[in-house]
């Protein structure tokens, strides 16, 4: 038996991307609105990434994936719950207005734009300009301002909707192992599940006391 294959997880990649430049933005302070905004883009792309591993697994074929393929993100993850017999996300609830807000924030980052603001004072010495904040996200708006209390409150977010999802979505053991491992297909059709943490990303979870009781690769610390 030998390896011929291996499909890595773009869910994981963008997840521990999330957590390991909030872990950054943290650490590194003369840096950290750079790896803010990474981390929140990776948070953004990581509700895409979980609709496509959902969709990856139903078990739909040729033209009909296609056209499933074509739905928005959180469309392919009504889809997977409707194909469990259960009903779609509620967009008006906490957890799917967070969705749909990170969804929003994606594109302010696939199609930046000038970001227009106001002075405060334009007469003062040093006139500083307004700053409004994203009251769901918790989050200053635009992705000009963005600082590592805006990182970690989306970090926060994305984690308590994935954790939202998959208790709503009411997965098995194995179906999780399956939506979010890497895979290593090998020559006899046996799929071996694997996945990793940065030491950063680690570091993320603890200090921002993120509840990972539901992703199958995260192991609490014991001491």
């Amino acid at each position: 038996m030998r390896p011929v294959r291996l499909e890595t997880n773009p869910f994981q990649a963008c997840l521990d991307d999330s957590l390991q430049y909030a872990c950054y933005a943290r650490e590194r302070p003369t840096e950290q609105k750079a790896y803010s905004r990474t981390s929140i883009l990776s948070s953004c792309l990581a509700i895409e990434a979980l609709s496509n591993c959902c969709l990856e697994v139903l078990p739909y074929k040729g033209q009909q994936k296609k056209e499933f393929d074509r739905l928005p993100p959180l469309g392919k993850l009504d889809l997977f719950l409707s194909s469990r017999g259960m009903q779609p996300l509620d967009r008006g609830a906490a957890q799917g207005q967070s969705a749909s807000k990170l969804m929003g924030l994606r594109h302010d980052f696939v199609h930046p734009r000038y970001q227009k603001r106001d002075f405060h004072d334009p007469e003062s010495a040093v006139p500083s300009v307004k700053i409004e904040y994203d009251q769901v996200l918790g989050k200053r708006k635009g992705i000009n301002d963005l600082t590592r209390t805006d990182a970690e409150s989306i970090c926060r977010k994305l984690v308590g909707f994935v954790g939202f999802f998959t208790e709503v979505a009411n997965l098995s053991r194995d179906e999780s192992l399956e939506i979010f491992s890497d895979r290593v297909i090998f020559d006899t059709g046996r799929v071996q599940f694997q996945g990793s943490w940065s030491d950063e990303a680690l570091r993320a979870v603890r200090f921002l006391s993120l509840n990972m009781s539901w992703h199958p690769w995260y192991l609490a610390p014991t001491d």
